[in-house]
């Protein structure tokens, strides 16, 4: 899938966290090659349907020493990674769920790792290496047994057979009486096996020319899964209906064939042996846990790594701005402390004589020149004739000698805007 397809997917079920979803899913596909990329809706609890992401394929699973493809199902809701995937365990037609710690019976897959998910810490390649390492260890399904058969005179023999799997049809017809077990292994570690309540027969396994059950599924290397689920030296619990206490229906091979008597009954080895297997499940369950915890945070550590790689990259870049900016100041200030230096020595040479101002500013040419001087004469002639009428008000002035000066004033301000109107024309300054 490319980055465009599972762009617009991501947007179409409204993913809050676009970019980040979208680098976990394309990481995850370039390690796991066998999973695709669909949308689906997702059933709550509740009844709600929800659209969202939905991984669906195979994961590659090391068990007992063969490579086996695990279907699996994974949900990835809206506000992914803020919430934990929900994950499920997709058994084929021939295959069956075996519940477990990790695994409940409707397939639905619990582990450490989801129920201790960080948005910060936690990843979506980090969480399917995590079931690879716990399926490795107890494996979540296993193919359907196949139909009863028909059995000799082979049915009375109290041997065990090199197979450790029992066909619970032949073992209800096959019972011996068996005491009970002083101590039960921690349930946490052990598979789950039919009930037999006390004073119920024991149960006698298959000989060991019974055929097999016909392989499921396969790996590519053509090793078929396992016909029951089991470790390699655990021993399979139930818990009885009526209260009593279950006892061990398939014993560790070793055990079985040098330690158990003729009478059928279960010697104190049998009980180390569980014993031992019990602690040796309870060790390996710590260890999946202490290894995924592990590996999560070596994920997390790398990303953070490459995140502060980044930013090393942009304070580099920032600094490398920085000096340039620092080193185009320094160049300014050096120009302007020069220009300063220059006019601080202008200034001091400067004569402290009074500088007329009429020398100071003249006009370009002697015609700007006349129109300067017949404004100012002007605008002088004006205020003289404002200022005697102030005069006139106030009694300061008599009447005939107001009237004689402003008429004089104002043949004088005549000829002078009559002088500045020609100069203006012959300038090129006002149309005619």
């Amino acid at each position: 899938m490319n980055s465009e397809s599972l762009t617009a997917m991501l947007k179409s079920i409204g993913a809050e966290y676009l970019e980040n979803t979208k680098e976990e899913i394309m990481e995850a596909l370039s390690q796991f090659h066998d999973l695709i990329v669909r949308k689906d809706f997702y059933v709550g609890n509740d009844g709600v349907r929800e659209l969202a992401i939905c991984f669906c394929g195979t994961i590659p699973v090391n068990y007992m020493g063969k490579t086996y493809n695990i279907p699996i199902c994974i949900y990835l809701l809206k506000n992914y990674p803020h919430v934990p995937p929900i994950c499920f365990v997709r058994p084929t037609a021939s295959m069956i769920v075996k519940p477990s710690s990790n695994v409940d019976s409707n397939g639905k897959i619990n582990v450490p790792y989801l129920t201790e998910w960080h948005q910060s810490k936690s990843d979506l390649l980090g969480l399917l290496q995590v079931l690879a390492i716990v399926f490795g260890e107890s494996c979540p399904v296993f193919n359907k047994p196949a139909n009863s058969r028909p059995f000799a005179s082979q049915q009375s023999a109290s041997f065990y057979p090199s197979d450790n799997v029992m066909n619970d049809d032949f073992a209800r017809r096959n019972r011996r009486p068996v005491p009970p077990i002083p101590n039960q292994p921690d349930p946490s570690v052990c598979l789950p096996g039919p009930p037999y309540p006390l004073g119920t027969p024991y149960p006698i396994p298959l000989p060991a020319r019974y055929p097999p059950y016909p392989n499921a599924v396969a790996h590519s290397s053509n090793s078929a899964l396992p016909s029951c689920p089991r470790g390699s030296s655990s021993v399979c619990h139930g818990t009885s209906s009526a209260g009593f206490t279950s006892y061990p229906s398939v014993l560790n091979r070793s055990c079985a064939n040098n330690s158990l008597n003729t009478t059928g009954t279960i010697q104190p080895e049998h009980i180390r042996a569980s014993m031992l297997s019990a602690a040796e499940d309870l060790l390996r369950k710590k260890l999946r846990e202490i290894i995924g915890r592990t590996s999560a945070e070596l994920h997390s550590l790398r990303r953070s790594n490459e995140e502060l790689e980044l930013s090393k990259n942009k304070v580099k870049t920032i600094l490398q701005d920085i000096a340039d900016e620092e080193a185009r100041l320094k160049t300014v200030a050096s120009v302007y402390k020069e220009r300063s230096e220059l006019i601080d020595s202008i200034l001091e040479n400067v004569s402290e004589d009074d500088v007329k101002i009429d020398d100071a500013i003249d006009t370009t040419a002697p015609l700007y020149r006349q129109i300067v001087k017949c404004c100012t004469e002007d605008a002088t002639l004006d205020d003289t004739i404002y200022y005697l009428g102030e005069a006139l008000k106030k009694g300061k002035l008599e009447l005939e000698p107001y009237l004689k000066l402003v008429r004089e004033l104002s043949r004088q301000q005549f000829m002078q805007r009559a002088t500045m109107q020609k100069c203006r024309i012959v300038a090129g300054l006002d149309k005619e």
